[in-house]
């Protein structure tokens, strides 16, 4: 009975986590690009070389071997995300048997289909592990696994291992972490995409920070608090899950939002209510409320007098909660972009979700944000540019609005700057506000 209840409740959460993430939650450009960089994967394009990534894959890779599997379908990469959240539940559920509904209902705001998901099911596995005192070797494959899905929270993850001061757990965590990865080592060289990986993933971090700095003042409060909380409690206990806890919220480097401070802020929530004798009864019904509110709330957003419609109008993300202005400027954008050629680069944010919209393959030229382009990335690609447009037509779009204001951090101003200085105005595209630049003369009967 315990059995089918506790598969009940899993497969009831895998439900709410997919409506959640996929129907209430806003599309967002993180969504679009993780979903774009596992269907890369799935249609045979190599990760660096042919695109441009700033994170290790292991989170595409799996991602895409379910689309292989089950179909290249934004379904399902949600159904896919879905079920890690699910099995998130499970290990909340065995570590906070009183709160973990309380905690899985914060999961579910935050659950957007990213790799910040399986680091954070990876996290709880590996404490897992410590409590159970499992074979160090294996707990170095989860700490070599959780590099391959972000590099900078595995390396964090890795720290708590030294406070175990045992040179034969550290050397044999150290064997574990190297096996996954010189099995991706292999996979970059034989691909012959080592040295972009190098690139992005390292070489342009500094670039990244430097561009992508986000603080707001609530996100920093709960983080500096959770700190001193999580050292005070260690320095009491010496328990080795607080250091745990603590390096993940190396994930709120060097973004200090709710997103970035929350999602690791759910295991420190919970070792607190732990210690709070909270009533189970009284928090079912609260996640109970709370789902039928947000349930409520979604369904008048659907309605007729709300701002949103179900399905939309785009073609790959028609499920996804995405307001009707905004369905209007992508499909604008759309049709301008297969109007106008391969040879159409789009500044802004949207460049992905273009191709994806058109069915058209993906490369490095379509990802400008300034840190996700290696170490000098813009120079780079102002060659490309160069090469590309000296023998061919090219159509370049640029939000004016975003440089001029500096509203968007990663916005590219040296390639914006570049393609004002070098090709020639054409028109505003009407309904958008973007900017169009040829380097030719588009012709009086052309249809954008």
């Amino acid at each position: 009975m315990n059995k089918k209840r506790d598969l009940l409740e899993f497969f009831l959460m895998f439900i709410l986590a997919f409506i959640f993430s996929m129907v209430f939650h806003t599309l967002s450009n993180d969504e679009i690009w993780n979903y774009g960089f596992a269907y890369n994967i799935s249609t045979g394009l190599v990760p660096y070389r042919d695109y441009n990534v700033v994170t290790t894959p292991l989170y595409p890779i799996i991602d895409a071997i379910f689309m292989i599997l089950f179909g290249k379908n934004v379904i399902v990469h949600y159904i896919f995300s879905s079920i890690i959240c699910a099995k998130i539940f499970l290990y909340i559920k065995k570590n906070n048997p009183q709160s973990y509904y309380l905690l899985y209902a914060i999961l579910l705001f935050f659950a957007a289909p990213t790799y910040n998901l399986i680091c954070l099911l990876l996290f709880y596995i590996l404490i897992n592990f410590e409590e159970n005192k499992k074979n160090d070797y294996l707990i170095g494959i989860i700490l070599g696994l959780t590099f391959l899905t972000k590099q900078n929270i595995g390396i964090y993850l890795c720290i708590p291992t030294l406070f175990t001061k045992n040179i034969t757990k550290i050397l044999k965590r150290i064997a574990g972490f190297l096996a996954p990865n010189v099995i991706f080592l292999v996979y970059l060289i034989y691909n012959n995409a080592l040295y972009q990986f190098i690139d992005y993933c390292f070489l342009g971090v500094s670039e990244f920070a430097t561009n992508n700095k986000l603080i707001t003042i609530p996100s920093l409060i709960c983080l500096i608090l959770s700190i001193i909380y999580l050292i005070y409690k260690y320095i009491k206990t010496k328990d080795i899950k607080l250091i745990y806890m603590l390096c993940l919220f190396g994930m709120s480097y060097p973004i200090i939002d709710p997103y970035h401070v929350i999602i690791p802020f759910i295991p420190t929530l919970g070792y607190v209510l732990n210690k709070i004798n909270v009533d189970k009864r009284i928090i079912r019904i609260a996640f109970i409320v709370f789902v039928s509110i947000v349930s409520t709330y979604n369904i008048y957003e659907y309605s007729p007098h709300g701002n949103y419609s179900f399905p939309n109008t785009l073609h790959t993300f028609k499920y996804n909660r995405i307001d009707n202005y905004s369905a209007k400027q992508i499909n604008i954008l759309t049709t301008f972009a297969k109007n106008n050629g391969k040879n159409t680069f789009d500044l802004d944010a949207s460049g992905y979700l273009i191709k994806l919209e058109n069915g058209i393959p993906i490369d490095k030229h379509d990802y400008f944000l300034t840190g996700n382009i290696g170490k000098k990335g813009s120079n780079k690609l102002i060659a490309d540019f160069n090469d590309i447009c000296k023998e061919e037509k090219c159509t370049f779009i640029i939000n004016q609005y975003a440089y001029d204001t500096q509203i968007y951090s990663q916005y590219n101003r040296k390639l914006h700057e570049y393609v004002v200085n070098n090709y020639k105005y054409s028109e505003t595209i009407e309904g958008v506000g973007l900017q169009v630049y040829r380097n030719y003369e588009k012709k009086s009967d052309e249809n954008d």
